[in-house]
């Protein structure tokens, strides 16, 4: 475990909890938990829609300031603080029968029942939230394989649920 990345994972948790910001764990960090135990490479968080008002990104942003996370754009590229790794938080929009998030060319859709309701782990001593079925989670968005460590998925477009117009 990299100490230096445990550091930058628990400052993300206190500084969101000390604003009652809920996030959760999703793509390659919710994967390298549940499958490895361990931190994959950048940090990637979920943030719902109706709960990131202006005033909350606000707050998350001066947070993130004061524990000098460094900013190249404004939620474009964050970087952490200790190791520098890159921080991705993914804004979540609930629609009738599914999640979806914008990606850089279309967007990713999550099932329903993954996202309704947040279960809370421990993860090295922290208190964080993740989808309600994190093994579902991660079957629709990395396919039936997802419990094989590989390299196969690393654009957005080599995932399972990718589409390339938002709808």
């Amino acid at each position: 475990m990299n100490e230096n990345k445990l550091k930058d994972f628990e400052l993300i948790i206190t500084s969101t909890q000390k604003i009652s910001l809920r996030i959760f764990l999703t793509a390659g960090s919710l994967l390298g938990i549940i499958r490895d135990k361990n931190f994959i490479e950048d940090f990637d968080f979920g943030i719902f829609e109706e709960e990131f008002t202006n005033i909350m990104k606000e707050k998350l942003i001066d947070q993130l300031t004061i524990k000098q996370f460094h900013f190249k754009k404004e939620f474009d590229l964050i970087l952490s603080p200790c190791s520098y790794t890159n921080l991705d938080f993914y804004i979540f929009k609930k629609r009738e029968k599914d999640y979806y998030h914008i990606g850089e060319k279309g967007y990713f859709s999550f099932l329903k029942e993954t996202l309704d309701t947040l279960d809370e782990i421990e993860f090295m001593g922290l208190k964080v939230l993740i989808p309600h079925n994190p093994e579902l989670f991660l079957e629709h968005m990395y396919g039936k394989d997802w419990k094989v460590s590989n390299s196969k998925f690393k654009k957005p477009e080599d995932y399972c649920n990718w589409k390339e117009k938002c709808l």
